[in-house]
């Protein structure tokens, strides 16, 4: 065993070590330092209060209070290796990587101080300036700007109120754009409530403010009161219109609405919930809750009015045509109304419907049960999709979603 104290210094090819008392253990082939040591290795300074040096390994390892600069990031650890030759950094326990327009964490790891890339598991997150991004592992490229991530994903997007959440995902900062897989969803934060879409794929692009959300085959929707289905979705944030895109069909309440395409279009300082627009071949159907028919509603396009979050209103525009079952006071059945009018407002009261106003032109008549046939009681194209509402933010995913198996995130050794 070798001491050497005051104004030590250990040079390699690679690195050179000073410290006040430095400890070589020949047998073992290692030097150690129990106080205070500062490391220059190329455009690395790395200081801690212990530390050790494997003469065969050409490696250093760092314990309590350690810290790597260069002039790229600052890394602060509680242990960590470094290998002088590729200047390449493993830690064990909590790290932060602070770049220039990020911070890294991490508690098992490496990060390459030359390739500027980096790997993180355990309690993984990178945050950007709007986003902050955790996952079960992150590996990332500066250089690319550019970042994987692998289960329980969750990306918050801090000025927008979006969160998106999957277990894989693709983050590409040059193009502000987010990729994400295996049970994707994308969260919107809208007054009190939640807005829930899941899609197989969901892609997220754009500048803060500007954002533009995508999601692809088999999306479904849900907010409380309200959700819905179709093929694909394309969210602007800029104009706030979320488009059902192919096959849509939406519920809110007991009330089923279809149509070619249905736009939701959100006040654009608000965030709120300001309308709905239903454009060809629309159809609102709700299930009769006293017997055993269906109040519908069949028009060109459908317009409805948000208050405070819910519809009130629904305007059904150009060629419409309406059935409705009336009961009196009791519950008993009066009658069926079958009625065409040009235009026919109607009114909402807790999701239910209050009241039908027929407008310009009407022409119907109210008919006794036993009057009117079964096949008179439906409107062209109808289509209840009830079994298939969705009641619960868990209710968007399919029995595949559920059963995903996620990799199992190894070591490194």
């Amino acid at each position: 065993m070798a001491i050497s104290r005051e104004n030590v210094l250990l040079e390699s090819n690679e690195a050179s070590l000073t410290t006040d008392t430095l400890y070589f253990d020949r047998t073992k082939q290692e030097a150690f330092f129990n106080t205070y040591g500062k490391i220059v290795s190329g455009e690395n300074t790395l200081t801690s209060n212990k530390g050790r040096y494997f003469f065969e390994k050409e490696k250093f390892q760092f314990l309590d209070n350690v810290e790597l600069i260069n002039k790229d990031a600052k890394i602060n650890s509680v242990l960590m290796d470094y290998h002088p030759k590729p200047k390449d950094v493993y830690y064990h326990g909590p790290t932060t990587i602070i770049g220039k327009d990020y911070i890294a964490y991490g508690e098992r790891g490496f990060y390459q101080t030359i390739g500027k890339t980096g790997y993180m598991i355990k309690n993984a997150r990178i945050d950007y300036r709007t986003r902050i991004i955790f996952g079960d592992s992150i590996f990332f490229d500066e250089n690319k700007e550019y970042a994987t991530i692998t289960n329980n994903i969750r990306v918050l997007d801090t000025l927008n109120n979006i969160a998106t959440q999957g277990h894989y995902g693709e983050l590409y900062k040059k193009k502000d754009s987010i990729f994400l897989i295996k049970r994707a969803v994308a969260i919107f934060l809208l007054q009190k409530d939640s807005l829930y879409i899941h899609g197989d794929r969901i892609l997220i692009t754009g500048k803060k403010k500007e954002r533009i959300i995508r999601a692809y085959n088999n999306v479904k929707i849900y907010r409380k009161g309200m959700s819905g289905k179709c093929d694909s979705i394309h969210f602007d944030e800029k104009t706030g219109i979320i488009q059902m895109i192919k096959n849509p069909v939406l519920w809110y309440g007991k009330n089923q609405i279809t149509g070619d395409s249905i736009h939701l279009v959100l006040n654009k300082t608000t965030k709120k919930m300001d309308s709905l627009k239903v454009m060809r071949n629309a159809f609102m159907v709700e299930k009769d809750t006293l017997g055993t028919g269906y109040n519908q509603t069949m028009g060109k396009d459908i317009y409805g009015l948000f208050k405070d979050g819910e519809i009130y209103q629904i305007d059904v525009k150009k060629n419409s045509e309406a059935i409705y079952y009336l009961y009196d006071e009791a519950s008993k059945l009066i009658g069926i109304n079958k009625t065409i009018s040009n235009d026919i407002k109607v009114d909402l009261v807790d999701k239910k419907l209050e009241q039908i106003t027929f407008l310009i032109k009407p022409k119907g008549n109210i008919f006794p049960e036993k009057d009117l046939p079964e096949n008179a009681r439906k409107l062209k194209n109808f289509n209840w999709r009830g079994e298939e509402m969705i009641y619960s933010k868990e209710g968007i995913f399919d029995e595949d979603d559920r059963n995903i198996t996620l990799p199992k995130i190894e070591g490194i050794d």
